[in-house]
């Protein structure tokens, strides 16, 4: 948001295809996808989410610097899902401690998550 209106729009919204109109519309495809929130991330950095998806309330999404999270086209993922791209070892090292790691996730296209599901 530029209060001020020091900074160009980022996007032209008389050109923007917004869910609603994608919904009314067949012939048009959203430009950013359906997110009601409240929607929980954690970096944020390595999700790419398909402009056709929607997603429910209380999604949580946790990617990491080296775990990226795809999501294609035309997916419905229900309220309260859950994304991991995060891991931890399942014992102690060496020194006695668990280290993070991540991996990838991939969701494919047409995928319809129902409520509740934990995705690692």
């Amino acid at each position: 948001m530029d209060p001020a209106g020091l900074l160009p729009p980022l996007v032209d919204e008389s050109k923007a295809a917004t869910s609603e109109i994608a919904f009314s519309d067949a012939t048009r495809m959203p430009d950013a996808p359906l997110v009601k929130p409240p929607i929980y991330m954690d970096y944020g950095l390595r999700v790419d989410i398909d402009s056709t998806t929607f997603i429910n309330r209380g999604c949580t999404i946790l990617d990491t610097p080296v775990g990226r999270i795809k999501i294609g086209k035309h997916c419905n993922i229900g309220p309260n899902v859950s994304i991991y791209a995060v891991d931890h070892s399942r014992g102690l090292d060496d020194k006695g401690k668990r280290y993070s790691t991540g991996h990838d996730v991939t969701i494919g296209d047409y995928v319809w998550i129902g409520g509740g599901t934990i995705i690692m």
